[in-house]
Formats: C-alpha cells, structure tokens, sequence
C-alpha cells in the first residue's frame, strides 16, 4: 500500500517537473504546490482548532479553484490566460484570505505576500510582470491598513503555543521554497553553463576543421592553378609566337582558334577559382578609375571572334552622355559582361546580339551604370527563370546538352553584381530570346561624355596588326628562373623582340649560382618548382648573393587565388606576372623595375 502512495507521489511529481517545461514553470510549480500545501494545512488547521464552518468551505473552494488553475497551466504552459489568471487569483483572492484568516501581521503574513511575489515574477514576464508585482505591494499594504482599522477583520488565535508554531511552520515552510527555487535555478544554471561549455569546445574543434579544411581547400585550388596554367602559359606562348611570326592567313586562323580555345579554358578555370572565392568570402571588389570607351572596346573584341563564327551580328550601342571615366572594378565589370555575351553567343543560333550601354544619374557625383544584352536565341521558360542564377545548374539539360558549359557563369555574375551593390534581372520569351540588364552604381571621375562607340572603334575592325615591342633595352641582364623548359622558352620569344640579355636557370639552385657569379637588373622567378621553391630561392638569394641583394625579383606564378599579392610581397617579391603570360603585361613589369637609363622606348 505504502509502495503504490510512494509511486502516486512519484507519478505527480514527474508530471510536474518533466523534460517539456521549462525552468521557470518548474519553480513555479514549486511554489503553487508550496501554496496549495499551505492551504491544506491551514484547513486541516481550521478544523483542527475549530474555525468558523464557512472559513473551511472558503479554504476548500479557493484550493479547488488555484489546484484546477495550475493543472491547466501545466497543461497548456505557454497560454498567457492561463499564466494571468493564476498570479491574479494568487494575488487578489489566495493572499488576502489567507492574510485574514491566519492572523494577519501577528502571524507574519508578510510570508504569503512574498510568496506572491516570487509567483509572479518567475512566471510573467515584461510589463505583466511589474504589474502584477506593484498589485502585490499593493495588495499587502492594503491588507495592513484595513487589519489596522478593522482588528476584527483578522482572526485571533486563542494560544500563544499556535502563533508560535504557526509562524515557525510559515518561516521553515518559506525558507525551502526560497531555497529549493534558488538551489534548482543555480543548478540548471550550471548544466546549460556546462552544456554551453560543451557546445563551445565542439564549436571551437567545427572551427578549426573548418579551417584546415578551407586550408586544404586553398591548397588544391592553387595547385590546380597551377597544373592547369602552366601548360596553358606554354600553349598560348607558343601560339603567340606562331602569330607574331607566321604570313600564312590559314595558319593565323588555327592559331587564332588555339588561341580562342585556351582562352575558353582559362575563364572556366577562372570561373571555378572566382566562385570559390566568393563561396569563401575572400573575394575582394578593387576601386579605381578607368575608361569607358576602352571598356566597351575590351568587351566587344573578347566576344566578337565568337559570335562572327556563328554568323551572329555583334550590335554595340551607347549613350553618348556616359562620362569617359568612371570609378570602380573594370576587371570585374568586364567579366560580367563578357558572362552575359557568353551566355547570349552560346544559346542564339541565328540573328544578331545587342550590347548596350547606357546610365542614370544619382548625383553630382555618382550614376547608375547600366550594361544591357539582347539576343534573338533559344528563350528562358518562367519556371527556370527562377533557377537560372543557381550555381551548376543548367536549364533545360536535355535540350542543351550539346552546349558547353559549367553552369557557374550566371551565378558568378549575379554573385559580382551583388558585391558591387548592383542589380541584375532578366526578361525572355521562349524562341524569341532574352534580355538580362545589369545596373552598378559607380563614382563619376570625369564630366566629359564618351560620345558613340561606333565612330572610336575603326581600330578595332582592322586586321591583327604585327606585335611589335614597345621598348628595347640591349644593355638590360635577366634571369629567368622555371623547371619547365617551354616556359623559358614562351618568356625568351616573348621578349626576342626586347634585345633583353638572358640567362636561363631551371631549378633554384642553378638560379643562386648564377647570381652568385653576374649581376642581374630583374630576376623572373617560378614559384612553383621543385626542391627549392622560389620563395626559398629569393630568401636564400639575398643572403649569400651580395651582387643582386637588391635585384627586383618578379614571382612567374600560376598561382590565381585570392592574396596571392600580399603573399608574394610578404615574401620579398617586388611584384608577380600571372601565368599564361601576357606579353604586354610582361613588358609592363620589365619597364617598370629596368634602370631607367637602360630603357629606350620605341614610338
């Protein structure tokens, strides 16, 4: 019999306190069934020392009510209703009654008050907590005053022995609520510290697989850069030379389709390392001011090659009040457009493409730039509009599956356009074609106008020209450093015309003997080689090479990642030429770090 008590005990018990609630209903339960059991004492007490028969029936009722108010809150936890209705009895109907009916401040009713206040406070919350908190306050004065005018009001314990252990029961009774609500509150203040604790030293370990993740991620980006690139650097170096050299219009056709083709694959590549830069969060939007003409000129030359062997008619237009210079990322406004012209050569099959520019003024200072391409190709349906700037996503995969491509390009473009706190949106109807408008703020950097694009472009419509070199410098000694020997052969044919003097090293040892022995006035070297790479090679160089300890060094890297400069400068570099290498760009570099005295620039 005692054991199924026992376990009816446990049952309410781990009703009251299940996993479900919450701390504070937990000691609010605590207190509620504090009250209660002062309430079924005080009744056993009244019919113990023979209260008035109404008193009983009052005490009865009012336990009903409170113990039905609580099952419902227990019940429903988060019904604010519910959550009212039991502070509102506790304070106006339980804390009064029972003020008077056990003997007011003689019996130190002030316990009961205080009680209310700790009901109300761990249950309510904001403004209904202070509310009810004040009522509390109120509720206690109140009941001090009418005792103090109307003594009667109060019953009056005959024995002195009853006050006595009245208030002592009240003191020990109040005493373990308080400190069981702060011992429970300061334990499960504990295990959420400890379970937080836990939860940080996991995040902590997240963090740094994380990071050695995103390092090993870094890792195999600049490696494939790398692998990639350097024989793509042998490629187009050789078809350089295959064009600078060649009269024969059939072999400058093949070149120029080598050419096209490598340059397809290097903007995948670049497409591929973009998009993981972006997804990284390392991508960087560089500020400066450039030439509009020049690059509405860029865009229209890297696409109209592509668009001609379709028989497709490039269109360029423009406002003619667009200023000449503006300032923000012409490398990366670039590749948005190209993106865009890409992705219009790619799916028009027949008709024509029109590039448009145009702006709208902010203020005095700033326009909206705005780069429109129209096309009379395949269409986008509705329902993959709404996937079309997701990344590795092709529409239509079906239909398309004879079209190149790696679904990053609109992705990457949306993503670019959005970092400059631009807009990009698109219109299209199914075999009609597609119109997708891009609009980027930019600073204005001058108030003149660009005039028509049609009538600076004559340039342009000519033929290849012959490379021709735009210095010499006989009297000039380099050293170029690279373990693979096309590439100091595309770096020999792609200054022949420069009359540099060079030496060829083919690993960094070789390099640091040589510099040990001659004097160089630009050393180009590999990162990337074996045994000594050409970090080791610069640091190990300005210790024991006295004649080029202050030799500008230029990192050859076909390394593309993100804070590849700040790397290369950190490392002691002077500068660094991207592979495949740009002859113009090359030069540039050369010109640049040359004793001036040593640089005879050709008109």
């Amino acid at each position: 019999m005692l054991m199924n008590e026992n376990s009816k005990i446990r049952r309410v018990l781990k009703y009251f306190f299940r996993d479900e609630l919450d701390v504070r209903h937990k000691i609010t339960n605590v207190t509620a069934l504090t009250s209660i059991f002062l309430m079924l004492v005080s009744l056993i007490g009244s019919v113990i020392i023979k209260k008035p028969f109404a008193n009983t029936v009052l005490t009865l009722i009012i336990v009903t009510i409170f113990g039905l108010l609580l099952l419902g809150l227990n019940r429903h936890p988060n019904a604010m209703w519910n959550i009212f209705a039991l502070c509102a009895v506790e304070v106006f109907l339980v804390a009064p009654f029972f003020y008077f009916s056990c003997g007011g401040k003689e019996c130190d009713m002030c316990f009961t008050m205080i009680l209310c206040m700790l009901f109300c406070v761990v249950l309510l919350r904001g403004f209904w907590r202070f509310l009810m908190f004040f009522m509390s306050v109120l509720m206690y004065g109140t009941c001090v005053i009418l005792e103090y005018f109307n003594p009667h009001w109060v019953y009056q314990y005959e024995s002195v022995v009853i006050i006595i252990a009245f208030k002592l029961f009240y003191f020990v009774t109040m005493g373990a609520v308080m400190a069981f609500a702060i011992a429970y509150q300061a334990k499960k203040y504990e295990e959420e510290h400890a379970y937080l604790k836990e939860k940080e030293a996991q995040l902590e370990e997240a963090n740094m697989n994380l990071e050695l993740a995103s390092k090993a991620k870094s890792r195999f980006l600049a490696n494939m850069s790398h692998e990639i690139r350097t024989p793509i650097n042998a490629i187009l170096g050789m078809d350089e030379m295959i064009l600078r050299d060649s009269r024969s219009k059939e072999v400058i056709g093949y070149a120029d389709d080598i050419y096209a083709a490598g340059k397809q694959l290097l903007s995948i590549i670049n497409d591929i390392l973009d998009f993981s830069k972006i997804e990284s969060g390392k991508f960087e939007i560089r500020t400066a001011e450039y030439e509009v003409f020049s690059l509405i000129n860029d865009c229209y030359n890297l696409v109209v090659r592509r668009a001609e062997s379709k028989s497709l008619k490039l269109v360029v237009k423009n406002d003619p009040e667009i200023p000449t210079k503006l300032c923000g990322d012409e490398m990366r406004i670039k590749q948005i457009v190209t993106n865009l012209l890409s992705n219009a050569v790619k799916y028009t099959h027949m008709g024509e493409i029109d590039l448009t520019f145009s702006s709208e003024i902010i203020d005095d200072d700033n326009l909206y730039f705005i780069v429109s391409v129209k096309d009379t190709g395949i269409g986008i349906s509705k329902e993959n509009i709404e996937k079309l700037f997701d990344s590795f996503t092709r529409i239509d995969e079906t239909e398309h599956r004879n079209i190149e491509g790696t679904g990053l390009g609109l992705a990457i473009t949306k993503q670019l356009v959005e970092l400059m706190n631009g807009t990009i949106s698109v219109e299209s109807v199914i075999r009609e074609g597609s119109v997708f408008t891009v609009k980027i703020p930019q600073r204005i950097a001058s108030k003149e106008k660009v005039g028509l694009f049609d009538v600076g472009m004559n340039i342009t419509k000519k033929e290849r020209e012959k490379y021709k070199a735009g210095f010499t410098a006989p009297n000039a000694n380099v050293l170029v450093v690279d373990d693979v020997k096309v590439n100091l052969n595309v770096v020999r044919l792609l200054l022949r015309d420069t009359k540099i003097q060079m030496d060829f090293a083919e690993s960094g040892r070789e390099a640091l003997n040589l510099m040990q022995e001659k004097h160089y006035d630009i050393v180009l070297m590999d990162h990337m080689m074996p045994e000594m790479d050409g970090i080791e090679t610069l640091k190990e160089a300005r210790k024991i090479c006295p004649e080029n300890i202050d030799t500008p060094m230029i990192a050859l890297t076909a390394n593309a990642i993100t804070g590849a400069r700040e790397m290369y400068e950190e490392a002691g570099f002077e500068d660094y030429v991207k592979k495949p290498i740009q002859a113009k760009e090359l030069e540039e570099k050369i010109i640049k770090f040359l004793p001036k005295k040593l640089v005879k620039i050709r008109n």
